[in-house]
């Protein structure tokens, strides 16, 4: 009888120790998710809502002991742009407070496993996040602790204009946001020879009282005033005015919003109501010039399996694909080098309140692979190729702003662009728990 009872209880407690064993394995994240941030407002976190968050830190269980992950707190005012000091629509008590606009931001891949009751009781917990991405679950703990980790994704020199993420190395004019040089592909401690970019595209052309109106990288001065700088991603902030016949035509407010793999240029454009009226055949174009890429293809998301072959010559498809229309079947444009480093480009745009955004949906493609084509501006002859989008209209509303958001992957396949942006874009569910509900 004491045996039969020993067997029944050796059983209960190995099955225990692998039920044990199986919820605090740590989670198998694949390449998309470990790419993915996840984002938390207030809404999601009502725990923390209308609390100081200088105190609070972010935890998950790595290796059997909780410790640290990366993570930030970002501050947004009434334009939607990240907190870059005294600014306006800001209120000096909303500061330091997680409320209205305010994002929680970390790595889904620095969750981990679930924590015991005794694991946590070491720590002054504020609330428990269970994550869920495509079945696989993960969990991570806001606490009060001056605790941080000492990883950091991305970083920005503002000496050299060197932005350092997993895959690539780009070059940016530390005193022009909009002034782009190289992009160098970075697998493991090995870095590309050759620049995989040109230059970064910003023109803005139309005709003003009989005036042509030719602005670019070059006339368009977007001075770097704001370094916001997170563990998780850096966000670079500039304010810039374009005078035409000593008029102040058009101003504009951008950011470009850094992670661990993509750049986000955001442009809040637009020129004063008197003047918008006076502007004649306006274009907005935003795009990048690559480098030699001959050998690479480009895809779209409306081509279906059709990839165009970076030549140095346009044939019919890809002047065909030079004017197609954006719109919800044309989200994103793929570039690919022959060593299967990538740049995925995404424009958006998007407005605040009840401002007409139909306005502004005149926006096509721009594609060029030509070997021949010389611009002033570039630092590498030929077009090859240029690829990125055309808005043929300014806002006369500071309520409106583009946006292009360009990937750099080192290593897409077996996946397509299509793929990977549709598993990214896809939020992790996030679940928030009290204490006392532990």
């Amino acid at each position: 009888m004491k045996s039969y009872l020993s067997a029944i209880l050796f059983i209960l407690i190995s099955s225990s120790e692998f039920l044990y064993a199986y919820e605090t394995k740590a989670p198998d994240f694949d390449m998309v998710q470990s790419h993915k941030t996840v984002e938390l407002t207030p809404e999601n976190l009502p725990q923390l809502s209308g609390k100081a968050y200088e105190s609070l830190s972010v935890f998950a269980l790595k290796n059997g002991k909780l410790q640290p992950i990366p993570f930030q707190f970002e501050e947004y005012d009434d334009k939607g742009f990240l907190f870059q000091g005294q600014v306006k629509g800001v209120n000096k008590e909303n500061v330091g407070v997680f409320d209205r606009q305010d994002l929680l931001v970390f790595m889904l891949k620095d969750s981990g496993a679930k924590a015991t009751d005794s694991q946590l009781e070491s720590l002054k917990l504020k609330a428990t996040l269970e994550l869920s991405d495509n079945g696989i679950k993960s969990y991570a703990y806001v606490v009060e602790s001056d605790e941080r980790s000492s990883t950091r994704y991305v970083s920005y020199n503002s000496e050299t204009g060197l932005i350092t993420m997993p895959e690539a190395l780009v070059h940016m004019n530390p005193k022009d946001l909009l002034d782009w040089g190289d992009v160098f592909s970075k697998n493991g401690d090995s870095i590309s020879e050759k620049s995989f970019m040109d230059t970064l595209i910003v023109r803005i052309t139309g005709q003003f009282l009989k005036i042509p109106i030719r602005l670019s990288n070059k006339n368009l001065k977007a001075k770097l005033e704001n370094v916001y700088s997170g563990p998780v991603r850096i966000t670079l902030d500039a304010e810039f005015i374009a005078i035409v016949a000593k008029i102040p035509l058009i101003r504009a407010h951008a950011q470009i919003h850094i992670d661990s793999h993509s750049a986000r240029v955001f442009l809040n454009v637009n020129a004063p109501t008197k003047y918008a009226k006076l502007i004649k055949d306006p274009q907005i174009l935003l795009g990048i010039d690559g480098n030699e890429l001959f050998g690479g293809f480009v895809k779209t998301s409306s081509s279906g399996s059709q990839r165009f072959l970076v030549d140095g010559k346009m044939d019919q498809h890809e002047i065909a694909l030079n004017e197609m229309p954006v719109d919800e079947d044309v989200s994103w444009i793929w570039l690919s080098d022959k060593e299967d480093f990538n740049i995925i480009g995404q424009f958006d745009v998007s407005s605040r309140d009840d401002y007409d955004p139909e306005k502004y949906t005149d926006v096509t493609v721009f594609y060029r692979d030509d070997v021949s084509y010389q611009d002033k501006h570039e630092r590498f002859s030929g077009s090859l190729p240029t690829l990125g989008y055309r808005m043929k209209a300014i806002p006369d509303s500071d309520k409106v702003g583009m946006s292009y958001k360009v990937f750099f992957i080192q290593g897409l396949k077996p996946l397509e662009a299509g793929d990977y942006l549709s598993r990214l874009d896809n939020p992790t569910n996030v679940s928030s728990q009290s204490p006392k509900e532990n």
